[in-house]
């Protein structure tokens, strides 16, 4: 931790210090007794504008903290996009800056052009990046909320094991498939189905306190809550169907 910090803290010096070092060379060095012109001073700001963005780049990279097999193909698609760009600065100095020399406003147009068509795509691919990673979190949460209640319904099937039922096998093959359905469901990213959601871990608590009661309950009663029992596991299974039916429709998008 302590070594990445001080990797971003030199990055955050260099960025501040390499640029102006860069303007003040081209624009010093390239203005020779002879001749005065802004051109070298244009050629310093647009390299030093690529190594700015060189640099922000790298500062992202060590900075960042979201999950790299997310982003790593976005990083990827941002150093090509600035890679051509400092390509591109070099070329139309060289080109635009000295060997033809262009007019002052015609060489600074074309080096703005260069730098803000860059910055259109750099963040175009900023904004692809932040909404694949919003999915990504999306899909990890309702994953995580998925294996919870594969979790839950394992436990409340553990409670009914022990127990000497008339409708214990049946109970018992109603569960382990309400758990299968749940650990074999696609996880929920879209809001529009987290109310199902909701209703169906409301029905999973109606489901447990149930079981509970049977645990509790005379052997006699205990067949008859049994009997209830199993026609809310019926239910439960019903919403989870109509819910992936929907999630595959949405999905599809046909809905």
């Amino acid at each position: 931790m302590t070594k990445r910090v001080d990797i971003r803290n030199w990055i955050s010096g260099a960025g501040v210090l390499l640029p102006l070092i860069t303007i003040l060379l081209f624009g010093f060095i390239g203005n020779g007794a002879e001749t005065r012109t802004l051109h070298p001073w244009i050629s310093g700001a647009a390299a030093a504008c690529a190594e700015g963005m060189i640099l922000f780049f790298m500062f992202r990279m060590v900075s960042g903290t979201d999950r790299f097999a997310v982003r790593a193909p976005f990083y990827i698609a941002s150093s090509v996009v600035i890679g051509i760009y400092a390509l591109t600065v070099l070329l139309e100095i060289v080109l635009f800056g000295y060997m033809f020399r262009l007019t002052v406003n015609a060489y600074l147009s074309i080096h703005l052009i260069t730098f803000f068509l860059t910055a259109g795509v750099l963040g175009l691919v900023s904004l692809v990046g932040k909404y694949a990673m919003s999915q990504e979190n999306k899909e990890s949460s309702s994953l995580s909320t998925q294996k919870e209640a594969v979790a839950w319904i394992a436990s409340i099937r553990e409670q009914l094991s022990g127990l000497a039922l008339e409708q214990g096998s049946v109970l018992n093959k109603l569960l382990l498939e309400l758990e299968e359905s749940f650990r074999y469901s696609d996880p929920i990213t879209h809001q529009s189905l987290y109310a199902i959601e909701d209703i169906i871990r409301q029905r999973i608590s109606v489901l447990e306190d149930q079981v509970k009661l049977i645990t509790g309950a005379e052997h006699d009663l205990q067949d008859i809550l049994a009997e209830e029992t199993i026609q809310q596991i019926h239910e439960i299974l019903t919403i989870l169907m109509e819910r992936n039916t929907q999630l595959v429709r949405l999905k599809a998008g046909t809905s």
